[in-house]
């Protein structure tokens, strides 16, 4: 074994795009000439912009941001992929872990950066005369230091990972380039942490899909206007606002349906209560149940449990009288119905996780499911359900409420707030879009491919009975996930 990096390994074989001689030549002249265009292009536009005192606005400021990077991410894979063409092409270990993390640090970057573009968009169209205001130059250098953190902690992610590898068979990468699929196949130990953290960092920097829902706020807002609330009113020097209390409405004004819908909530909320603290009970003290599925499902029921106190109790004493809320006590229920919410999502992606690991690689199940992993996962699963309800509830203290206390909702919820806010709220829109579009896209994503990898593997099952016994131990959670993002779907709007 090397000293290095562990392994026998001390550089690699790029075997390029084809072997085919006769290909190899007119390939290497026309991604010769895709790279040349390519780099004049990007040179040109970061020389006009940098030039340019009139270019000097925040969509050019991100589109020099964007060229220098398309410009650094082909230069990282291209000329290696040029000499594959011409003769063999061999790159050394540190070459080849250099190679992998800059792909991902431009990689990640171009995906922030085309978000960043995104938003700028949004608040030209739709808050034309707050652009100045909200994309000032602190907020662009900001964002752009915020694109290149992800991107570095992303790429650490991946290089991190990659180098507690050890390869010791061969070393030919079937690739025209280091990549993480390609170096995954050659490894001869265990791959379990590589694929979820490539499931996790690929998840959340596909964020900047919710740039769609972004371009459709575009639409809205252009075809049916906006109103731009402006501060008003007498400032209190608690949270910047003249509200220091809020009357919840509820589900309904109706006093005919208020003591049926009381007692309807009041017997869910006990049955739940319940069902939780049983199986909460019957984990804890029965031994053979100390698994890595059910210290999950005891988390899940604890979470669940917690989850409902924080909004039901408010939820049922507006059906009995009116429902006043204090500033700080709202403050305090957004916070942990968002720490609970975004806590519920992992703790189900850490589920789908381990019956992933159960049923596609059942021989190495205690390994990778140990005793410490197990822990490591909880943690993180309360560690981003920290931040997220930090970030929401951060956010939300800025706001001034000066006009109306009333929250046409029974409880303290991120939508409702913000319409009661006599400022711009662009900044908790972004932050809205972005924890929500993380806590959205890793799980769904996480769980997405791990019952896809778990369904082909049942299915080359050739037993009856093992096919059933399998699909038997996802049911249950299939079913959960289900109804989670089912009720959450319905929640969203």
């Amino acid at each position: 074994m090397a000293s290095g990096n562990g392994s026998s390994v001390t550089e690699f074989v790029l075997l390029g795009l084809t072997q085919q001689p006769e290909l190899q030549l007119p390939l290497f002249f026309l991604f010769l000439g895709i790279y040349v265009v390519s780099m004049l292009g990007n040179l040109a536009l970061i020389g006009l912009i940098g030039l340019n005192s009139h270019l000097h606005t925040p969509m050019y400021y991100f589109l020099f941001n964007l060229s220098f990077i398309d410009l650094c991410y082909s230069t990282v894979i291209t000329p290696r992929m040029l000499m594959g063409f011409v003769k063999q092409n061999i790159i050394s270990y540190a070459e080849c872990m250099a190679q992998l993390f800059f792909f991902c640090f431009f990689g990640i970057n171009e995906c922030y950066i085309l978000t960043s573009m995104a938003y700028d968009r949004y608040v030209a169209i739709c808050k034309p005369l707050l652009y100045k205001v909200i994309m000032s130059q602190q907020v662009c250098l900001m964002m752009t230091v915020g694109v290149y953190i992800m991107g570095f902690l992303g790429a650490m992610a991946y290089t991190g990972c990659m180098l507690r590898l050890t390869f010791c068979d061969s070393n030919v990468i079937d690739h025209y380039m280091c990549d993480i699929p390609p170096l995954l196949k050659l490894s001869c130990t265990s791959t379990s942490i590589n694929e979820l953290v490539t499931f996790t960092v690929a998840g959340i920097t596909l964020i900047e899909s919710i740039t769609a829902v972004k371009y459709k706020i575009i639409m809205y807002t252009k075809k049916y206007g906006e109103n731009i609330k402006l501060p008003q009113g007498r400032m209190a020097s608690g949270n910047g606002s003249s509200v220091t209390e809020f009357v919840l409405l509820g589900l309904t004004q109706q006093p005919e349906l208020q003591l049926p819908l009381f007692f309807l909530f009041l017997g869910i909320y006990v049955v739940s209560m319940l069902g939780n603290l049983a199986l909460i009970g019957l984990i804890g003290l029965n031994s053979h149940l100390h698994t890595p599925m059910y210290y999950f499902l005891f988390n899940l029921s604890f979470i669940d449990l917690c989850y409902s106190t924080v909004i039901t109790p408010r939820m049922l004493m507006g059906f009995v009288k009116q429902n006043i809320i204090s500033y700080a006590e709202c403050m305090a229920q957004l916070f942990f119905f968002c720490f609970f919410g975004i806590n519920e999502c992992y703790i189900l992606t850490s589920m789908a996780y381990d019956r992933y690991v159960a049923i596609c690689k059942p021989l190495l199940y205690k390994v990778i499911m140990s005793q410490q992993v197990c822990l490591m996962m909880t943690v993180g699963v309360y560690a981003m359900g920290f931040l997220g309800a930090m970030a929401h509830t951060v956010s939300m203290l800025r706001p001034t409420f000066c006009d109306s206390n009333v929250i046409d909702h029974y409880m303290c919820d991120i939508n409702p707030l913000l319409k009661l806010s006599c400022i711009s709220t662009s900044i908790n829109e972004l932050v809205t879009f972005t924890v929500a579009g993380v806590n959205i896209v890793v799980p769904s994503l996480t769980i997405f491919i791990s019952y896809t990898l778990i369904l082909f593997n049942i299915s080359s099952i050739q037993s009856t009975g093992a096919k059933s016994k399998a699909f038997s131990t996802c049911s249950s959670h299939i079913i959960a996930v289900s109804l989670f993002f089912w009720s959450f779907s319905i929640h969203v709007p």
